[in-house]
């Protein structure tokens, strides 16, 4: 599988799987339905009336009174997971050929996935945290020259070379 990149700006959900259709999720306590924002996709236990990779979201597609339902697309997926089109489509095989992913392996290549949005959330949450565990390395008498050498860019090894200099 190709790394991708995460897409600069999402798409609606509207976008995705069409005007006034929903994303419905087989719960349990009875389907849920989801116009405005997608839910994150999982996958399910191995209990109740569901496998696990079922298919338990299926797109509902109105059609006036009535609708349709199918199951997700590997591309419906990766748009909803903030991935670039297509980035499942292709893998490269032991030869190292390039080969086409079939549908259901996407699907499970996806649900395995991570969502670029989400882990990008939480490193930054966990930085300002990271940065000063890093910073209480360096004596007191130094934290004011090692931050403006960390903006600078330059890496946490690299300032504490330098500051260890003076």
């Amino acid at each position: 599988m190709r790394a991708t990149q995460p897409k600069q700006q999402k798409k609606s959900l509207a976008e995705i799987i069409g005007e006034g259709n929903a994303i419905v999720y087989r719960a349990a306590g009875g389907d849920r339905i989801y116009t405005e924002e997608s839910p994150t996709l999982r996958s399910l236990s191995n209990t109740g009336n569901h496998q696990a990779g079922s298919g338990a979201y299926k797109i509902r597609e109105y059609q006036g009174e009535n609708y349709i339902e199918r199951p997700i697309n590997a591309t419906e997926a990766e748009q909803l997971m903030g991935w670039e089109v297509g980035s499942t489509a292709i893998g490269i095989n032991k030869e190292g050929d390039e080969i086409a992913i079939s549908q259901t392996q996407r699907i499970k290549m996806l649900g395995n996935g991570i969502i670029p949005g989400e882990i990008t959330d939480i490193l930054t949450a966990i930085k300002p945290m990271l940065e000063r565990k890093l910073e209480n390395e360096v004596s007191a008498n130094m934290r004011f020259a090692y931050r403006q050498l960390r903006q600078k860019g330059m890496s946490h090894q690299e300032t504490l070379q330098l500051i260890s200099k003076q």
